[in-house]
């Protein structure tokens, strides 16, 4: 062979061999993953996540990448979001409450809380900030919302709705959440701020419209939670998003939480574009000033645990303490939770899990409210 052929056929070696360990990992997980009709520079974007720090959002990933990547990603996407939510740190890490604190906050519920700053709401899309005056809604009362009307059983996953049995002891996993008409609506998100990336969870209140705690959208002195992604009944087994992801327009947070990260106004709404890609919700039920002791509750919410199991957890127990609007449960919630509803045994949404020893009750203000989202 001459020198010639042998220098031709070393080139065409090294090209092939470059070529073979330059590629992208995402790139060569496409044929199980349906990644051939995902464009090229998503999946590149998508490898960049897989080979930066677990956790870490990449620096290099821009607003528009990520968009992309939640439009176009397909499957890659799916999959790349079930890794995240393995590695994401969660949400209760954001908020820190000593047992002295917590004490504190549960010891009286005789005086209601009035928030002495408006709500404040954040515009993913243009940046703008805004503050509202919703003096009108101090001491207002709605109505209770009717306990009829709940489901509406238009979509493939509803043929027989049930509602899931709560005589289980303390805490459970649900692998199926979308089956049960008190699980579907609860949503997994995930978000990056601060550079890291995180999970909560979050539920439907109507039909463009999420509550979940004020944590997950705003960190006082770190600013607003970006690249949100919102998806209802989350589970590990295929189809891992059963109802498809909702679209974040819009975000809300307590204005005492906002100015002073005061937790007794550490609650959040979420605007999407149509949260009725899930059908259904559950209703909630304002508890006012009324003390919960002795009352049996359910908190359940997307957990999180590092490079672990990232089902849905259901956490059951009685109330044990009742402040102005922190409330004290007997058993832990897990990492994760945060955002996720709190029911009574009749299904009825009375707070938003905030922190891993307790929940913010709906008091009048809250629930009114919320009763007001359009």
């Amino acid at each position: 062979m001459t020198k010639l052929l042998k220098r031709i056929l070393s080139l065409f070696i090294a090209v092939v061999l470059v070529a073979a360990f330059s590629a992208p990992q995402a790139l060569d997980q496409g044929a199980n993953a349906g990644n051939r009709d995902v464009p090229r520079d998503v999946l590149v974007t998508i490898q960049k996540f897989y080979s930066c720090e677990p956790g870490k959002f990449p620096d290099d990933v821009s607003d528009e990448d990520w968009d992309r990547l939640l439009e176009y990603g397909g499957d890659a996407a799916t999959e790349l979001f079930y890794y995240i939510a393995q590695h994401a740190a969660p949400s209760e890490e954001r908020v820190t409450i000593t047992d002295a604190e917590f004490d504190e906050l549960t010891k009286d519920s005789s005086e209601p809380y009035i928030p002495a700053n408006g709500p404040v709401s954040y515009d993913p899309l243009s940046g703008e900030v805004t503050q509202e005056d919703v003096s009108h809604i101090d001491g207002l009362v709605e109505p209770p919302q009717p306990t009829e009307g709940n489901s509406q059983n238009n979509h493939e996953y509803d043929q027989e709705p049930e509602i899931r049995p709560n005589e289980y002891p303390y805490f459970w996993n649900e692998p199926n959440p979308q089956n049960y008409l008190n699980t579907r609506t609860t949503f997994k998100l995930i978000y990056r701020s601060e550079g890291a990336l995180w999970v909560g969870s979050a539920f439907k209140i109507n039909s463009q419209s999420l509550a979940t705690a004020g944590h997950n959208l705003y960190t006082p002195g770190d600013g607003w939670s970006q690249d949100m992604v919102i998806i209802p009944s989350w589970r590990l087994d295929s189809p891992q998003e059963p109802y498809g992801r909702a679209q974040w327009t819009r975000s809300t947070v307590g204005g005492d939480w906002f100015a002073n990260g005061d937790v007794n106004d550490d609650w959040g709404i979420i605007n999407v574009r149509d949260a009725n890609i899930v059908p259904g919700r559950l209703l909630m039920r304002g508890v006012g000033s009324s003390n919960l002791n002795g009352q049996w509750t359910r908190g359940q919410g997307y957990i999180g645990l590092l490079g672990g199991n990232v089902d849905m957890r259901l956490v059951a127990g009685n109330v044990t303490s009742t402040g102005r609007r922190i409330v004290r449960v007997q058993r832990q919630y897990a990492g994760g939770m945060s955002g996720g509803p709190v029911i009574d045994r009749d299904d009825r949404i009375i707070g938003i899990v905030n922190n891993e020893k307790g929940f913010l009750k709906l008091d009048d203000w809250i629930y009114n409210y919320f009763l007001q989202q359009p």
